[in-house]
């Protein structure tokens, strides 16, 4: 990725979303064993949440996470069934 699309991504996501209700940095581990910084944002409205991550697949790659209320209930009640069955078949 070429150097400043962070940063152009960061500006074009804040532009859209407006500011962020929280924006915590994380420290990371590359695979070579190097610690690195990032930023991590995030929004929340009514029905809809919103993550925006520094670092993500690789130090270089941005990501942005847009969820409705519906989808994270759905994942949540899967999840939950899923643990149940584990338990279950334990």
């Amino acid at each position: 990725m070429q150097p400043g699309v962070n940063e152009r991504f960061r500006t074009l996501v804040l532009d859209k979303f407006g500011p962020p209700r929280t924006s915590i940095s994380k420290e990371y581990m590359t695979g070579a064993g190097q610690r690195v910084t990032g930023e991590m944002l995030d929004w929340q409205w009514a029905n809809v949440g919103a993550s925006l991550v520094q670092i993500c697949v690789k130090v270089t790659q941005p990501c942005l996470a847009v969820e409705t209320k519906a989808f994270a209930d759905a994942r949540a009640k899967q999840d939950a069934e899923r643990r149940e069955k584990a338990k279950r078949a334990f």
